[in-house]
């Protein structure tokens, strides 16, 4: 019987979810105007989840943060 690969939850998606924090904290700033100081630590998350990563890896994490921006702010 072939055993299963233990990969954790936080290695598989951790990048992931901090592309989509990035782009929802960016959005965050045009839908509230208030928020506007946001915007300086808004990149933080993308730029942590694009430490360690193949060139492919960084451009879906840039697209995933991208399209929840665009997404959520127009």
């Amino acid at each position: 019987m072939r055993q299963a690969h233990n990969v954790s939850f936080s290695t598989t998606f951790r990048p992931l979810i901090l592309a989509a924090t990035s782009g929802m904290l960016s959005a965050s700033t045009i839908l509230f105007p208030s928020l506007f100081s946001l915007i300086w630590i808004a990149f933080v998350p993308l730029f942590l989840s694009l430490s360690g990563r193949s060139a492919g890896q960084r451009f879906l994490l840039g697209l995933t943060a991208g399209f929840l921006y665009f997404g959520g702010a127009y």
